[in-house]
Formats: C-alpha cells, structure tokens, sequence
C-alpha cells in the first residue's frame, strides 16, 4: 500500500496545506454568511477538505489507516461544526458523539478484549442515555425554543438508540449492540458531513453570482438569485441521495461505495417484459429537470440578448420564449419517458387515450392552449396592450398555457381564458401603435358664442401631453335638447395615460369656460299638468 499509494499521502497533505494557506490569507475579506465558519478556522478547513476529497481516491487501504483518515476528518470536522452551531448545547453534543464514535472505532481496531469491550458498551449505554435525556430536556426549556425543532428530535432518538444498544447488551445480543451505536454515531456524523458540504456548495454559489455581478455579466445581474436557487435544489438533491447511498453500508443493507449506489438504483418493479427501476425513474425526473433548467436559461439569455434591441419589443420577446420553452420541455419530456422504457411508438396509444379524454371533458383545456399558441403566434394581442374588455380597461401581464392574465386599473387581476382572447370581440387600444384619440363631449348654454366656444377648447388642448401632430380639433356636433354641443378631439402619445390626460383637459376646459362667461347649463325638462291635477292643486278647492 505504501509503495503503491505513498505519493497520494503527500499529494493528500499538500492540499491540505494549500487550501488552508488560501483560506488563512483571505480570512478577513468579505465573503458569503455561509462560508464564516469556514473562514474562522483555516487549517481545519483544510484538513477538512483536503482528507475528505481523497477518501476515494484511495484502493483498499488497511483498516488502521482508515480508521486514522477518517478520525482525522470527523476532528476536523467536529470543529468546524461548532463555529457553525455557534451554541454551547449543540456543540457538546457534536463533540460527545464524534469522541464516542472515534473511540469506539479504536477499540475495535486495537481489538479489544470482547469482556471488557462488553462492559464498555454498558458504560456508553449508561452514561449516554441520561445525558441526551438532560440535553434534551435543556434545550427544549429554552426561552427563544418555541417548538421542538431537528436538533431536539435527533437528542431523542439518540437517547432510544442508546436505551435499545444497552438492553440488546444485556440480554446478549452484542453483535446487534454494536451495530446499532457504530451506525447511529456514524449516521450523525454523516449528517454532520453533509449540512458542511451544502453549507461550502451553497457559499461557493453566492461568491459566483456575486462576482459575476460585480463583473457586469446581465444575464447574473437580472436572474442571479433564481439561477442560484434552481442551482441549490439540485446541489440538495445530488447529496441526499449521496448521503442515502452512504447509509445503506452504515446499516449493513448493502456492501460499501459503489456497491451501495448500485443496490439503490436497481430498486424497482418487474412485469413480463418490462422493469421500472429507482435509477431510471431518478434518470428520467434528472432529465426533465435539467431540460427545465436548460429552458429558463435560455429564456433568461434570449430576454438579455435582445433588450439592447429596440424593433423588439416586449411581446414578441415573450412570444419567442414561450414557444422556445414549449419546445425543450417537450423534447425533454420525449427523452425522459424513452428513459423509463416508454418508446416514442407508444405514444401513439397515449394519443388515442388522450383523444378520448378530449371527446368526455376535455375540450375546454384543449381549446385554451390552441388558442395560446394562436394568440403567440398571430399575436392580436401581446403583453403590455391595453385592451377593453367587457366594459374594463386593462393591460395585459402575461399570456400563460390556458389563461390570460390582465391587469386592471384598479389593480385587480383578471384571469380570461385564451379562447375568449381569440373567439370574442376585443379592444386593443395598442395592437399597432400607442397612439390613442381621446374624445372630449362639452355642451354650453344656448346663446353663447360658437366661435369663442371653438377657440376655447382649441387652448384648453395645449395640454404638455397632448401630440401636435395630428393636431387637436374643436366640432360643433349639434343641437342639444338643453345646449349647444360640442367635441374636443386630441391625440396622445400612450393609451395607458387616456383617462388622466382627459381629467386635465377638462378641468383646463372648465377654467376657461368660467374666465369667460361661458355656461355650462343644466338640462332643462318641461313639465305637462292635467286640468284635473291643477283643481287639486288649487288652494280654493276645499272639497276632501
């Protein structure tokens, strides 16, 4: 083994001496929350590091080099995890655990004499019951604890597990009372090991992202904190299945490394001429997760990529990414289900279901996403138009699989299915240019002056919103049953600002009006009285 493998002892401990020389020297810059505990101990994030990478690089060692290997790890490690607990309870915990576990692993090693090695699983059993009970009992009578939270269900589990090795001890089962404390301290530290390495991953992310930031790169700048946490949900789930796989050995339920990995993928189901394993199904969700991840990438870029470009506007930006995600998923949906077994072929019998499906009750769904695609493709109405509505006035915020969602001025959020986009009458203020005409109706008393009228509400349009071209226009529309009635007519720039603008307009209509003289009547009605209703109304009547 020396021979053989010496070198990668030294190449182990000059890593090891790299890592924390690097760590040291930059100890005191800024960096992520999750990478202080790191910082605050460099050599022993060095170890830390540096051992644990090498663990399976090495080719059957002995078991006393191991032992040593991995003793050196867990201290390391047992360190690292009290500057990040940061809390006196949970760190003697830490260290009671990883001292039991190294001790235990010693005296099996240095074999022990199996009396006194009987008796010293008594003693754990003795001490350690009592122990977790009071450190349980302490922290969950702690002021700020509200609820039990993991650290409190992991103490009383501990406890039954060192209750369930003591009696198996006594009664004599001493093979199944070593196993279950080796496994429950080694499957602690496993846990230790793993939270270190998402905390190390997860710090490692931000330090990317934030540098990336600061380098200018858009697409980071924009989509920076969803590409980190897409990112972590697969960091969380590459190592629970890791930690998973490593404790199939720690409880015996199959041989080491990759044995282990072997004897969890091949879990599964079996029929006459089909198997469905827990790697394919793991393989398949990996892929379509991935074509999900490689979608909103893409769509990220697009939108980054064509922002400079001024001829594409916002819609069309959507339009292209919906379709672009429609097509990877699809295409990422085909190759997972070819994964499992389900050949391209077969979705010739899926169809047919589906058809069926359609023809009972689900015609509405496949309706709304036809008329999706429609509205994406020929796209008579596109994210950012104003449209009417059903009476409302409302602007378009996204344009989805089944539904439309409209935004009105009040802010409420209107969810219109796409077949009512496409097979009903709708108002698109904006489908080819912002520019709107607004309408402005004003009647004035009989007798007034037409052409001051006209002049009036001409200035009353030189309004800083209102366009010069084409140019605003004063009618005279007709005879009213109470006024002379007029119209104002003038263009703006965006039919989002219509009804403001218009509340301007004739406030500026009515102040010019009155510095005039001009009248604005109120309607004028003649009222018709009967012969017989004007004897009851006489006060001479005296009759009733």
């Amino acid at each position: 083994f020396w021979k053989k493998q010496g070198w990668l002892i030294g190449l182990q401990q000059l890593v090891a001496l790299w890592v924390g020389r690097v760590i040291y020297r930059h100890r005191t810059s800024p960096t992520s929350d999750d990478w202080q505990f790191f910082m605050r101990h460099p050599w022993a994030t060095g170890t830390f590091l540096g051992f644990l990478a090498f663990v399976p690089v090495y080719q059957t060692p002995s078991p006393l080099f191991a032992h040593a290997m991995g003793a050196v790890i867990v201290v390391s490690g047992c360190l690292l995890a009290s500057s990040l607990l940061q809390d006196r309870l949970k760190t003697l915990a830490v260290a009671l655990v990883t001292g039991t576990g190294i001790l235990t692993a010693s005296l099996q090693i240095l074999a022990f004499p199996p009396p006194l090695y009987r008796v010293y699983i008594v003693l754990i059993g003795l001490i350690g019951i009592p122990t977790t009970l009071w450190m349980a009992y302490r922290y969950r009578h702690r002021p700020e604890v509200l609820r039990p939270g993991s650290f409190y269900l992991l103490l009383r589990l501990g406890s039954l597990l060192f209750a369930i090795s003591l009696g198996a001890q006594l009664v004599g089962y001493t093979l199944l009372s070593n196993r279950l404390l080796q496994s429950g301290v080694q499957t602690f530290i496993l846990i230790m090991v793993t939270v270190m390495l998402f905390r190390l991953l997860r710090g490692g992310m931000v330090a990317l992202v934030r540098r990336l930031r600061h380098k200018g790169v858009r697409f980071f700048q924009n989509y920076g904190e969803e590409f980190q946490g897409k990112l972590l949900f697969l960091v969380k789930v590459l190592l629970t299945f890791t930690a998973l796989a490593a404790l199939l050995p720690i409880w015996e339920i199959s041989g080491p490394g990759q044995k282990a990995i072997s004897t969890l993928l091949d879990y599964g189901i079996s029929s006459d001429d089909f198997r469905l394993t827990l790697g394919m199904v793991l393989t398949a969700i990996g892929v379509f997760y991935i074509a999900m991840f490689f979608s909103w990438i893409l769509q990220g870029a697009l939108d980054v990529a064509v922002t400079k470009t001024q001829y594409v506007d916002q819609g069309l930006r959507d339009s292209m990414k919906r379709l672009l995600h429609y097509l990877i998923v699809f295409t990422g949906f085909l190759v997972a289900m070819n994964l499992v077994g389900i050949e391209i072929r077969h979705f010739a019998v899926i169809a047919g279901a589906l058809g069926i499906g359609i023809g009972f009750g689900l015609q509405n769904i496949v309706n709304n996403f036809i008329s999706g695609l429609i509205l994406l493709f020929e796209r008579p109405v596109k994210v950012g138009d104003m449209i009417l509505l059903d009476g409302d006035y409302g602007t378009i915020r996204k344009i989805g699989l089944r539904s439309t969602i409209v935004t009105t001025l009040d802010q409420a959020e209107v969810i219109v299915p796409n077949s009512m986009m496409v097979s009903e009458k709708v108002i698109n203020w904006t489908l080819s240019t912002p520019m709107a005409r607004v309408r402005l109706p004003v009647g004035v008393a009989y007798g007034s002056d037409v052409s001051l009228v006209l002049e009036k509400l001409l200035e009353a349009a030189q309004h800083p919103r209102v366009l010069d071209h084409p140019s605003p226009s004063a009618l005279f529309t007709g005879f009213g049953d109470s006024s002379l009635d007029f119209e104002l007519q003038f263009w703006i720039a965006s039919a989002h600002d219509r009804l403001r603008i218009r509340s301007e307009v004739g406030q500026s209509v009515d102040q010019r009006f009155r510095e005039v003289g001009i009248e604005i009547p109120f309607p004028q009605r003649d009222l018709h009285l009967r012969s017989s209703d004007i004897g009851t109304l006489d006060p001479g009547n005296s009759s009733g």
